[in-house]
This record gives structure tokens, C-alpha cells and sequence, in this order.
């Protein structure tokens, strides 16, 4: 979805996986380190880079980026990614 206020873009992107770990949300778009853990994902594998990068140019562009779970009837219907970027 792209919503906007006064001062920003907002684009929301939601999922209807499992959902996002706690532990994920706290740490989601820092660099990696050799303790972030790798992500199987079904066939492919995950390492968080996209994260980082989305997370750098939503920054750049005077915003930020958050994600949580969305919730349907009380339980994880999925992950919910919000970016900002502030207009121009």
C-alpha cells in the first residue's frame, strides 16, 4: 500500500508468512555480524543484505523502516514492513 501525511511516503508491505522472531525485529536492516543467524527459507537461503540496503536508502532519503507482525484475530498473519521517505 503507499499512503502519505504531510511530510512523508509511506509504503506498507505485508506478508501472510509465519511472521517475523522477536529477536528478527529488534536487530532487522543493522549490518550482519558474524552472530546474525542465516534464514532457510525454503529453497533459498537469507542473510539479511536486502534488509541493510532498503534500510540505507529510505535513510538517505530523509525516512526509516520498521517491521513487525500483523495480527488477524489475535494470532501472526504475517510480517508488516513500513518504509518512510520524506518528500521532496
Amino acid at each position: 500500500d503507499l499512503d502519505e501525511d504531510d511530510r512523508n511516503w509511506i509504503v506498507t508491505v505485508k506478508d501472510d508468512g509465519n511472521g517475523i522472531s522477536r529477536e528478527r525485529q529488534e536487530n532487522f536492516g543493522e549490518k550482519f555480524n558474524s552472530r546474525q543467524v542465516v534464514v532457510e527459507q525454503g529453497d533459498r537461503i537469507s542473510i539479511g543484505l536486502g534488509a541493510v540496503i532498503m534500510k540505507k536508502i529510505a535513510v538517505a532519503h530523509g525516512g526509516g523502516i520498521s517491521i513487525s507482525n500483523h495480527l488477524v484475530r489475535d494470532e501472526v498473519a504475517g510480517a508488516c514492513l513500513i518504509i518512510t521517505l520524506e518528500k521532496a
